[in-house]
């Protein structure tokens, strides 16, 4: 397996969090696993230059990006299934070194929110497929599609 690391501390993060943590885990999965690191990017600013880097890099070469935990992608559940839906339309896997991770990467997802956004995201796919469109093919009028998703709590699920 050929992979790429991606390395990136967490705001409010404690020592073991840190990148040279992160990296020392990755390393060792790479070692237990037999993989193959290509290369690493790291981020520790918010406007995320190395993780746009590694969309980019991302091509046929690349069996799977690998991170120490989700964590490192986003500690917001949608931009993580974003993110993972990005990697996986190159082509590419996404695997997670910590052990808690397993369940939300599989194809059963455990939390509700993790589920939605597949959803949404499969059925924008759907719909693309339908019309004709690319998946990265801006509209012709320029728009683009904006998610918002609100939670004002039970009361405004019974209206």
């Amino acid at each position: 397996m050929r992979a790429i690391a991606y390395l990136r501390v967490p705001s409010g993060a404690d020592d073991a969090d840190s990148l040279y943590g992160q990296r020392e885990a990755v390393r060792a999965w790479a070692r237990q696993s037999g993989a193959t690191l290509l290369g690493t990017f790291e981020d520790e600013q918010d406007d995320r230059p190395g993780l746009r880097a590694l969309i980019r890099t991302l091509s046929d070469e690349v069996d799977a990006v690998v991170v120490a935990h989700l964590g490192a992608i986003s500690g917001d559940t949608v931009v993580q299934e974003i993110v993972i839906d990005t990697i996986r339309r190159s082509g590419a896997g996404l695997v997670s070194v910590a052990t808690a991770d397993q369940a939300r990467l599989g194809h059963a997802g455990t939390e509700a929110m993790r589920q939605v956004v597949r959803t949404v995201l499969t059925r924008r796919r759907s719909v693309e497929a339908l019309l004709g469109v690319e998946p990265d093919e801006p509209s012709d009028d320029g728009t683009e599609l904006v998610l918002e998703i609100v939670d004002d709590g039970p009361a405004a699920w019974a209206g």
